[in-house]
């Protein structure tokens, strides 16, 4: 879904045709880091990808349970917490009580609703090129960076207006 160009794009779940390769690169990973590929960790990238909202522990447990029955919401969390170790995922927490999860590795940014806390990833081209020029901060340096955007969403300016 395309938005205005000076605030960027929104960027849906990775799509269907991509899904496969990227599950295939997240098993190469695996592999790399001398971590078992098992159809659980396989059903849980696939869960993790195919979601728009930056999904929680419990919501990719939810998704995976219909494939795999007998898996246990910590085997997700365990997961979703080596994916990151790997880089195959990102944390992502803002405004929220429990961890929120990213499968979306190419550089972006992201819109946090303040009202329902749905996160959407987001293409800010003016972001990447001030976070790009800055190599220092002080004495810290710059090793990489994404900006959180708080906003009412649609649903919920829809909401309050009611």
């Amino acid at each position: 879904m395309a938005v205005d160009p000076k605030l960027g794009i929104y960027r849906p779940a990775v799509p269907a045709g991509d899904l496969g390769a990227r599950v295939e690169a997240f098993s190469a990973r695996c592999r790399e880091h001398g971590l078992s590929v098992t159809p659980q960790r396989r059903a849980i990238m696939r869960a993790l990808l195919a979601s728009e909202d930056h999904p929680r522990a419990e919501d990719v447990y939810d998704a995976v349970r219909a494939e795999h029955p007998t898996i246990s919401l910590a085997t997700v969390h365990r997961t979703l917490e080596t994916l990151c170790q790997i880089g195959e995922a990102r944390k992502v927490t803002p405004l929220h009580h429990s961890a929120r999860y990213d499968g979306n590795l190419s550089p972006h940014h992201h819109l946090v609703c303040v009202g329902c806390l749905r996160v959407l990833d987001v293409e800010a081209p003016q972001f990447d090129e001030l976070l790009g020029s800055q190599k220092w901060l002080g004495d810290h340096e710059v090793v990489g960076g994404s900006v959180e955007i708080y906003v009412r969403c649609r649903s919920c300016r829809q909401q309050t207006s009611d």
